[in-house]
C-alpha cells in the first residue's frame, strides 16, 4: 500500500471510482476505509496507524477468497488479488504472452552463487523473462514487480540494486512493430 499510493497517483482511479452494477455491496466501504484511513494520511503524514490497516485487511478477509489477511502473512500477489481483482474490480495491469493476464509478475531467477556483485534490478527482470520464454503483449500501465524468494523465509540474494528507470522493449512481443523508428534509424 506504501509503494501504490505513497509518491504516485496511477492508482487514484481505484479510490474514486463510482460503484457500478458487477460491485459489491461493500465496494463504496472498501474504498472508503483505504481512501480516508489509509491513502490520504499516509501522503500527508507518510504514516498510517496499524488499525486503519487492520480495518482494510478485516474487510478483505470477509469479502474475498484469500482468508487468513487477519491471522497470517500474506504474499504482495494475495492482497493485490484481493483488493483489486475480488473487491474493486480493477483490470490487470498485464497481459502476458502466454495468454495470463495479472497485476504484478513475480521475478524468477537462479542465484548465481559464483556471482560477487549484487544484481540490479534491470537484469533480475531482463533474466526472468528470458528464462520463462514469455513477453508482454504492450507496455503496461503500472508495472509491479516482486523480487525472486523461495518461500517466506529465504531471500534469493542478500541485496538488489534498484534501477533508476526500467527498460522493458526487450520484454515486450513485437516491439519492432511498436516501435520501428528506432529499429530502422541509421546510427
Amino acid at each position: 500500500l506504501f509503494a501504490m499510493f505513497s509518491f504516485t497517483s496511477i492508482f487514484d482511479c481505484m479510490l474514486y471510482r463510482p460503484p457500478n452494477i458487477d460491485d459489491i455491496p461493500e465496494y463504496g466501504a472498501v474504498q472508503t476505509v483505504l481512501r480516508e484511513e489509509i491513502v490520504n494520511p499516509l501522503r500527508k503524514h507518510q504514516f498510517v496507524r496499524a488499525d486503519k490497516v487492520m480495518k482494510l485487511r478485516k474487510l478483505l478477509d470477509n469479502l474475498t477468497s484469500v482468508k487468513g489477511l487477519m491471522s497470517e502473512e500474506k504474499d504482495p500477489e494475495e492482497l493485490l488479488n484481493s483488493l483489486l481483482s475480488q473487491t474493486l474490480k480493477a483490470s490487470p495491469f498485464l497481459e502476458i504472452s502466454s495468454g495470463q493476464s495479472a497485476y504484478l509478475y513475480q521475478l524468477f531467477v537462479e542465484r548465481d552463487m559464483s556471482r560477487t556483485t549484487h544484481p540490479t534490478v534491470q537484469e533480475l527482470f531482463e533474466k526472468s523473462f528470458l528464462t520463462s520464454e514469455i513477453k508482454l503483449k504492450q507496455v503496461p500501465p503500472v508495472l509491479i514487480l516482486q523480487m525472486p524468494r523461495y518461500g517466506r523465509q529465504f531471500k534469493v540474494f542478500e541485496r538488489i540494486l534498484p534501477s533508476q528507470l526500467l527498460d522493458v522493449t526487450d520484454v515486450i512481443e513485437d516491439c519492432k512493430l511498436i516501435f520501428p523508428a528506432i529499429y530502422n534509424s541509421q546510427y
